[in-house]
């Protein structure tokens, strides 16, 4: 990340007790300029930008957002909406955390697997490259 970046924290999740977005607060001590966005429902008034899907970013981050989606087609959905706000030469970073998953897949459990989020990940994005974790608890950083 380069100071000045613009940063989309897609699933920013709540505020802290301080009245910020912890993951943004880091980002913006770091020189990006972030953007809250979360789904309709989960927006805060004054905290989360209901149009930020209306621009592009040089690189959009979702922690624990892929893994609560209810199904395959709303993981496709949202990996949809994340790359159309990339800017050409951003990338986009987020995680598949083991639990909670919603999406029904072959996983022992009868959820999708990180196989399987991978190989959706990869119908979306031309660059998957697995940056932490393993096969079935990945951390992706994505781009076009």
């Amino acid at each position: 990340m380069q100071d000045g970046d613009t940063v989309l924290n897609f699933g920013a999740g709540k505020v802290n007790r301080d009245g910020v977005v912890p993951h943004s607060e880091v980002l913006r001590a770091m020189g990006a300029r972030v953007t809250d966005y979360d789904f309709p429902g989960n927006q805060a008034d004054g905290v989360h930008d209901p149009d930020a899907l209306q621009r592009k970013y040089d690189i959009v981050m979702a922690s624990n957002v892929m893994n609560v989606q209810q199904s395959a087609p709303m993981i496709a959905a949202t990996l949809g909406s994340i790359s159309r706000v990339l800017k050409p030469g951003g990338f986009a970073v987020f995680n598949y955390p083991k639990t909670p998953r919603k999406a029904a897949g072959s996983g022992k459990d009868g959820k999708l697997t990180g196989r399987e989020f991978t190989d959706i990940v990869s119908k979306h994005f031309d660059n998957v490259e697995r940056i932490q974790g393993s096969r079935d608890i990945p951390m992706l950083k994505v781009s076009h």
